[in-house]
């Protein structure tokens, strides 16, 4: 009979990986949202760095001036009081994984965390059009940005996936003899944009009548 073992290294280099993955946080954010880095207050002798997965590295010495890269300047406050790091302006460039480290006067690290940052466009409703044929509404929303989800409403109530909508949830089409408030949400992880649409119904037109425009 054959046994396996595993050496004692190797089982050890396994739980270590487990752990540095579960320490990443993750955080999703809008393009030009403002950002914050966040350590103890600076005192005397003690440092911060930032680095970034793309190679750059921002180095801040509480006792004399920080260093701060191209890529962030302008953009970069840093507030030795509260120990707080701010980034306005953010771009997708400036996704990917952060690496902060403090250290305290003595040169020993007292603090080692990672911050992956995802940034997505705002999503908005650019265009709700409606379309008349064969005795049916067509109600259409185009969508600019990063839509993850489009949700239908009616009075109120969320809508389910059915006959009505599409497959993708663009387009809502309903009876004509079907009345109330009709509202589009279209949203992602950081943003939503909604449209309310009432429409103006009476006898159903002759199934040949093809009508359709953009909804102010």
């Amino acid at each position: 009979m054959t046994r396996v073992i595993f050496a004692p290294c190797e089982v050890f280099l396994l739980f270590i990986s487990s752990i540095l993955i579960k320490s990443e946080e993750i955080k999703d954010a809008a393009v030009s949202a403002t950002i914050l880095f966040c350590f103890k207050r600076c005192e005397a002798k003690s440092r911060y760095k930032i680095d970034h997965d793309s190679g750059v590295t921002i180095h801040i010495p509480c006792d004399s001036e920080p260093q701060i890269p191209a890529k962030y300047e302008g953009r970069l406050s840093i507030d030795k009081a509260t120990g707080c790091v701010t980034l306005r302006n953010t771009t997708k460039s400036d996704g990917g994984l952060y690496t902060l480290e403090h250290k305290n006067g003595h040169g020993d690290k007292e603090s080692h965390r990672q911050i992956r940052y995802r940034f997505h466009d705002k999503v908005w409703i650019s265009e709700l059009s409606r379309n008349d044929t064969d005795g049916r509404v067509s109600l259409t929303v185009g969508c600019a940005g990063e839509p993850k989800a489009i949700i239908w409403m009616q009075d109120g109530e969320h809508l389910p996936d059915g006959d009505w909508l599409s497959a993708d949830n663009r387009t809502l089409t309903i009876p004509y003899n079907v009345t109330g408030k009709f509202t589009v949400i279209a949203s992602n992880l950081v943003s939503a944009d909604s449209k309310n649409i009432t429409p103006i119904q009476g006898e159903a037109p002759d199934h040949t009548t093809k009508h359709r425009h953009k909804i102010p």
